[in-house]
């Protein structure tokens, strides 16, 4: 449906069907949600509101990993192993995405990663609307052509699920759609 603002009732159902499709693809890559670890990724930069998204999610996981390090018997049923990460962007830590991944996976074992960012679309109407998921990993940055190094199964050599949703556009894709607009309505 159309519309600017979303009712509790509309995100509650994107988050269902988000759940839905992240369950798909978990299952896809034979992976058993129920006794597996995982690593989430906040990518982007925080302090860049439509960069934000990667670290504004990582803030909100309900991280449980140091409580299976603790108390393992003490886990609830239905708990999941799952830890997270925001880890900057390469112009304020200097270094690769991938190289502080690779470096964590080798300090901790993860059966698969969400990695989560913002990305850049070529449609204005696209803006916070839409949810892409995949299974084909990410490369940071590519989106506004600062292509990082790739998050993905062959480079990390575990699972990767990429979740991102468009923040951004850049100033020609807004003066085309704005045309096109025009154009349809004349």
């Amino acid at each position: 449906k159309e519309c600017d603002i979303l009712d509790t009732d509309d995100i509650k159902l994107i988050e269902e069907n988000l759940s839905k499709v992240i369950r798909n693809v978990i299952e896809y890559e034979n992976i058993d949600i129920n006794n597996s670890k995982c690593l989430i990724i906040g990518l982007g930069n925080a302090s860049v509101t439509p960069d934000s998204l990667g670290p504004l999610v990582t803030e909100n996981v309900i991280v449980t990993r140091h409580m299976f390090m603790i108390a393992p018997n003490d886990v609830s049923e239905g708990i999941n192993n799952v830890c997270a990460l925001s880890p900057g962007v390469m112009g304020t830590t200097g270094i690769e995405t991938l190289d502080i991944v690779n470096a964590i996976l080798k300090k901790i074992e993860i059966d698969y990663l969400i990695v989560v960012d913002a990305l850049a679309s070529m449609d204005v109407t696209r803006v916070n609307k839409c949810i892409q998921v995949s299974n084909t990993g990410i490369y940071p940055g590519s989106g506004v052509g600062n292509s990082r190094k790739e998050l993905s199964k062959e480079s990390l050599n575990v699972p990767v699920i990429a979740i991102g949703v468009p923040t951004v556009v850049d100033a020609v894709t807004i003066t085309v759609n704005s045309i096109e607009n025009i154009n349809e309505k004349a």
